[in-house]
C-alpha cells in the first residue's frame, strides 16, 4: 500500500507530496520551513498495488491545521539528562521534547511555541559548577515573529543565568562569542522581554551554533534558562 501526503496552502493547491510504502496503522512526517500563523491544508492518498485509489479529504474540503506563530528548538544536550525543569510565567508551559534528524545530539530536542497570547515560558538547565575557562555550546533553529527587517522584534528568545538559586536572573547577551543575539523587543505589546537584545526572525530549517564564554562564572555553582516570550 502507497500512501501519499500532500500539502499545500489551499486546497488543490499543494506544493509539497510525501508519500509513504508500507503497512503500518500509524505514520509521523515531519514538516518543516512552515511560516508562522499559517493555515495549511492536507489530503492523503491510498493506493494499492492493483492501482487502486482512495482519496482522505474531508469530502473534498481537505483537512486543516495552522501553525503556531513562533516557534524555537533547542539543541543542548539529550532530553532525558535528568535535572532538566521547565514552567511559565505567564501563558502556557509547552516546552516539550522532539524527535528529529536536525538534532546534533541525536535524537531529540528542546521545543516550545508562541501564539498570540502573553507568554513567558522557560527551560532550565541542572545545576552547573563552572570550572576555570568553561564554555557553552549548543544549536537552535528559530522563526519567531520579527518586524520585517528592522532589528525590532514581536517574539523572542533570550539566554539567562542565576547565580543564587533562581531568585536573580542575569542575561548571559554579553558573554555569547558566535551565533548572539540579533533583534530588540519592541515596547507596546506586552513582551515581558520588552527593550531587551534578544533572538527573533529566522526560519525553521538547519540548527544554528551558539557559543559562550562562561570564563567569568568560574567557580561559581549556576543555573542556565532559555526564555521565550
Amino acid at each position: 500500500v502507497t500512501m501519499i501526503f500532500e500539502i499545500g496552502t489551499s486546497y488543490g493547491n499543494f506544493t509539497r507530496s510525501y508519500e509513504i510504502n508500507d503497512t503500518r496503522r500509524e505514520h509521523e512526517i515531519l514538516l518543516t520551513d512552515l511560516e508562522p500563523c499559517r493555515v495549511y491544508m492536507y489530503r492523503i492518498t491510498m493506493r494499492d498495488r492493483a492501482g487502486n485509489e482512495a482519496v482522505v479529504d474531508e469530502g473534498g474540503n481537505g483537512f486543516v491545521f495552522q501553525t503556531p506563530a513562533t516557534f524555537v528548538t533547542l539543541d543542548f544536550v539529550e532530553p532525558a539528562h535528568p535535572g532538566w525543569t521547565h514552567g511559565a510565567i505567564a501563558g502556557t508551559d509547552d516546552w516539550t521534547t522532539l524527535s528529529t534528524p536536525l538534532a546534533h545530539t541525536p535524537e531529540t530536542v528542546w521545543a516550545a511555541s508562541v501564539g498570540e497570547e502573553v507568554k513567558d515560558a522557560w527551560l532550565m538547565t541542572p545545576a552547573l559548577i563552572i570550572e576555570e575557562g568553561a564554555r557553552l555550546t549548543f544549536w537552535h533553529t528559530y522563526q519567531l515573529e520579527a518586524l520585517g527587517a528592522t532589528g525590532n522584534a514581536y517574539d523572542a528568545a533570550v539566554l539567562e543565568y542565576s547565580d543564587d538559586e533562581g531568585v536573580t536572573w542575569y542575561d548571559l547577551g554579553d558573554y555569547i562569542t558566535e551565533g548572539g543575539y540579533n533583534s530588540t523587543v519592541v515596547d507596546g505589546f506586552g513582551n515581558p522581554l520588552a527593550g531587551r537584545p534578544a533572538w527573533s526572525g529566522g526560519a525553521m530549517g538547519e540548527m544554528r551554533r551558539v557559543r559562550v564564554d562562561l570564563s567569568a562564572l568560574g567557580g561559581k555553582r549556576i543555573y542556565i534558562r532559555f526564555r521565550i516570550a
